[in-house]
């Protein structure tokens, strides 16, 4: 619990983790069309909005929604750890501290929170594990029910059919054949094809609720440079890296006789390539969509604290000592950096500022940069609407809804947050919006007020955009 609320405190407010709570209020608090809203590729409706949903309708605070929505995540994640690592229960110790620790060390903070696409991810991944044809004997759950259950998990990121069901069916298909049994490979070649069916009809049934269709990223840079920095980013020294090279190593010695390493190897080895080639690798944050590392450094350690007891019973426990002590000291890293983190509390000065300006001119309506667009309109007590725009002031579409754009005839501008872009004094003058009529410091920014009628949101481009989002659906 300590974890979930540093990490809390530090990253839960900004714009892609509030995905789920702009959703709920387009639907239950404040409506707007479904149908106008930008969902990102993943779509996250299974199962991160049903828990989400729950704890927000029970719940009264935001963050006490978050942290219950997280706990749940974690919990069902440790359970189908249990279920998976059979007579290793003494070992799973070890796997808190391993993944915690080496994730904070290079600050990859969306590996930790189930809703950034590791809901589906991790618990789609250890279903497969727990519940599938390698562990289970055939029966209406091996048949039916698990890949219905896949095909929810599939549907909402297609990534994972690249990534999980993939090298499982890759993995079925070389057991099958190892074993000599053509009744066997059948089987798994027909337990794959219902996942895959599965995930195809519950994503066009999404998609269609929706309106939101999938569609690859635009490569940002080329797939040379982009394989170059992925593989720059597993090289480099680090402790993650440190924890992730022995944990592969061990999956490695093991690929001969065991179907489980095989698995996390093949996984591995698609995550990678259908990150790169996908457009979807940016920089290490994009380690989110690399989920098959957390179940793949877990069994290779696992099995690696497994042989070394085998030499003493003491090493495994010291080495578990090891991590916690670690974890230990870099939570009170956390806490000491907290005091200085912009997410520090739910309602911050900052939005004390901006809710006092708004008390003061009647004024509720503004633009901003992507990053404190939802942060300050979600927690604000004065209802201020403030929606994202690019550095030329046109709507930014990610994650947010058409609809809120229209009637929309903002005055005010959020300027310099944390003293950087896109919005900043020099891109508002560079457009001629250099005469504001007040301005207002505030803990992170400044707030510009322009003259009633003033084009800040730029009308043309917002209907251009607008028009193509239709046509691309």
């Amino acid at each position: 619990m300590l974890f979930f609320y540093l990490l809390l405190a530090r990253h839960a407010w900004n714009s892609d983790l509030l995905y789920l709570e702009a959703i709920y209020r387009d639907l239950f608090v404040d409506p707007h069309p479904l149908s106008e809203f930008n969902f990102s590729a993943s779509t996250f409706v299974f199962p991160d909005i049903p828990f989400y949903f729950f704890f927000r309708s029970i719940l009264p605070h935001l963050n006490a929604t978050l942290m219950g929505y997280v706990t749940l995540q974690w919990t069902l994640l440790l359970i189908l750890y249990r279920r998976w690592l059979k007579g290793a229960s003494d070992h799973l110790l070890v796997l808190v501290p391993l993944i915690m620790f080496g994730i904070f060390d290079q600050d990859w903070y969306p590996l930790f929170y189930p809703d950034h696409h590791g809901g589906q991810w991790i618990l789609g991944t250890l279903l497969l594990f727990s519940f599938g044809p390698l562990q289970r004997p055939e029966s209406f759950a091996f048949y039916w029910l698990i890949p219905a259950i896949v095909g929810l998990f599939a549907s909402c990121d297609l990534l994972y059919a690249l990534n999980g069901i993939l090298p499982f069916g890759i993995t079925l298909l070389i057991s099958s054949v190892g074993a000599g049994k053509k009744g066997k490979f059948f089987k798994s070649f027909f337990w794959c094809f219902l996942c895959l069916a599965f995930t195809v009809i519950f994503y066009f049934l999404f998609r269609k609720i929706t309106g939101s269709y999938f569609g690859w990223n635009k490569p940002l840079f080329g797939y040379w440079d982009r394989a170059r920095d992925f593989a720059l980013t597993f090289l480099r020294p680090s402790l993650f890296n440190g924890l992730l090279w022995p944990s592969l190593i061990q999956l490695g010695f093991r690929w001969k006789k065991d179907s489980t390493a095989q698995f996390l190897l093949l996984a591995i080895v698609t995550s990678a390539l259908s990150i790169v080639l996908t457009g979807v690798w940016v920089d290490h944050l994009n380690v989110r969509y690399f989920m098959v590392l957390i179940p793949a450094m877990t069994y290779g350690w696992m099995q690696l604290l497994l042989t070394l007891q085998s030499i003493h019973r003491g090493i495994p426990w010291g080495i578990t000592a090891g991590f916690l002590g670690l974890t230990a000291l870099q939570a009170h890293s956390l806490h000491q950096q907290q005091t200085e983190s912009p997410w520090k509390a739910p309602y911050s000065k900052s939005h004390e500022c901006l809710d006092h300006f708004i008390h003061e001119s009647g004024l509720r309506e503004g633009i901003s940069n992507y990053w404190p667009a939802k942060w300050l309109s979600f927690l604000s007590k004065e209802s201020a609407k403030v929606l994202q725009v690019t550095d030329r002031l046109e709507p930014q579409y990610w994650i947010n809804n058409h609809d809120w754009y229209k009637n929309f005839h903002p005055r005010f501008v959020i300027v310099r947050y944390m003293n950087n872009g896109p919005i900043s004094e020099e891109s508002l003058k560079t457009l001629g919006f250099n005469q504001p009529t007040q301005k207002v410091k505030c803990d992170l920014f400044e707030i510009w007020v322009f003259p009633e009628g003033t084009p800040l949101v730029q009308k043309t481009t917002a209907d251009r955009y607008f028009k193509n989002f239709h046509e691309f659906r």
